[in-house]
């Protein structure tokens, strides 16, 4: 039984890191060494006609450096939800919120590291 699993593993694993965008590096991953990843974060304000980046407290960093660890582990399905409603809490004028979710990744067939970026936007009324 645990041969199987330990034989079945990576391309189990493998599955995860092309479907989920989770980190080849968390969950027992064979290629673990062979691919770099960085989670890159920009949190912008939209409210006004000019987006503006959103400086953290020391509360919204420590959300920040979780979520930046939560998506590292768990991929696209590892929402900013709860970092969006922080942000609305500290800074009560704003009411539109942009969350750029960098990933930087080994491009398998240019073989170098790209962004690929995710856009989640919140607002006040309707967080999404």
């Amino acid at each position: 039984m645990i041969l199987e699993a330990v034989a079945l593993w990576p391309l189990v694993h493998f599955g995860l890191t092309r479907s989920l965008d989770t980190n080849p590096w968390k969950l027992f991953g064979f290629a673990m060494y062979c691919t770099p990843y960085d989670v890159q974060l920009e949190i912008w304000d939209k409210s006004s006609g000019l987006p503006r980046v959103v400086q953290s407290n020391e509360r919204t960093a420590k959300l920040a450096y979780d979520y930046e660890t939560g998506r590292g582990a768990f991929g696209s399905s590892y929402a900013p939800s709860k970092l969006a409603s922080a942000f609305f809490e500290d800074n009560r004028t704003m009411t539109e919120l942009a969350i750029d979710v960098g990933i930087q990744k080994l491009d398998p067939q240019t073989h170098k590291l790209t962004i690929n970026r995710t856009t989640y936007h919140f607002s006040r009324n309707e967080d999404q």
